[in-house]
């Protein structure tokens, strides 16, 4: 299978997921076994251009990387945003998609 297809069903795998009513932690849990696949699909694909293997932050070094505070249920950045967990961990896969994939 294609590289590029894989991405788009792990994509369309990533959009279901976020919008059902699992919890937080499983939601992140599949999410990042949806991010090996990826690593996986580009990683082994055959082509000419492919990625060196980069080690993946976890969300908690992310965090930390980032100097992201958590108050209470939400967590606040430097410049002042706030956002709930499923928004910022939204934006940590979204980093990863374009950092590493």
């Amino acid at each position: 299978m294609e590289t590029n297809k894989i991405l788009e069903l792990v994509k369309k795998a990533e959009d279901k997921v976020n919008s059902t009513m699992l919890s937080n932690i499983r939601k992140t849990e599949i999410n990042l076994i949806l991010l090996e696949i990826q690593k996986e699909a580009i990683n082994y694909s055959q082509c000419c251009t492919q990625l060196k293997a980069k080690e993946v932050p976890s969300f908690e070094d992310w965090i930390i990387s980032k100097q992201i505070q958590k108050k209470g249920r939400l967590y606040f950045a430097k410049d002042g945003t706030e956002q709930d967990f499923n928004a910022l961990h939204r934006r940590y896969v979204q980093t990863l998609q374009e950092q590493y994939f």
